[in-house]
């Protein structure tokens, strides 16, 4: 089963209006990954995508 970023970034940001940013800042951390795809079975080139994604 794939979970897309925006889902993910959708149950984060209800956790947060639920319960308090705060309160879930003390045992959540979310991250995004330029370039990431669905995780780590997909090709990344961090190098090639930070000049690109910072510029």
């Amino acid at each position: 089963m794939l979970i897309s970023p925006r889902a993910t970034e959708f149950y984060y940001a209800r956790m947060q209006s639920f319960i308090g940013a705060a309160k879930v800042d003390s045992f959540v951390r979310f991250y995004e990954l330029p370039g990431g795809q669905h995780g780590p079975s997909s090709v990344f080139q961090p190098e090639w995508e930070q000049r690109h994604w910072l510029v």
